[in-house]
C-alpha cells in the first residue's frame, strides 16, 4: 500500500526532529 510508504516517510522525518 502506498499509504504505508507515506507513513514510513513521515515517521523517519519525525525521528530526525
Amino acid at each position: 500500500m502506498a499509504s504505508s510508504k507515506a507513513i514510513l516517510h513521515e515517521l523517519q522525518e519525525l525521528k530526525e526532529l
